[in-house]
């Protein structure tokens, strides 16, 4: 994901001019808001470092949590964020890592990091 496009510059137009996509750094941010929470960031980190899927309750134990419906939230934002893959069986649910879309956002991080870091001042 590029977070700069284009556009030509009025006084050179063979100078193209980098600007923001607002659009792409508010997704972003969106994202990564949900993944602030420390209780999420746990729940990932099993799903990550897991060799299997896990189902919830599992996790809500490995996690936990002592609230199952708070569990279920934290969950169900990893899962809208697309870095888990989640798998039915009867009444359970499975989760694993959705390797693809994890290793996509690590990279997405990292080319954001590298394109303002330049622009960040203390």
């Amino acid at each position: 994901m590029s977070f700069t496009s284009e556009k030509t510059n009025m006084h050179n137009p063979r100078s193209p001019i980098k600007t923001i996509d607002q659009d792409k750094v508010k997704r972003l941010i969106s994202q990564l808001n949900k993944l602030r929470n420390p209780r999420v960031q746990r729940l990932l980190e099993f799903i990550v470092n897991a060799e299997v899927e896990l189902c919830a309750t599992d996790l809500r134990i490995l996690a936990r949590y002592d609230d199952q419906s708070e569990g279920s939230q934290h969950l169900r934002y990893l899962k809208n964020l697309n870095l888990v893959c989640t798998r039915k069986a009867g009444k359970f649910v499975y989760y694993s890592l959705n390797r693809k879309a994890f290793d996509n956002l690590k990279n997405t991080l990292r080319k954001f990091s590298q394109t303002y870091e330049h622009r960040v001042t203390m």
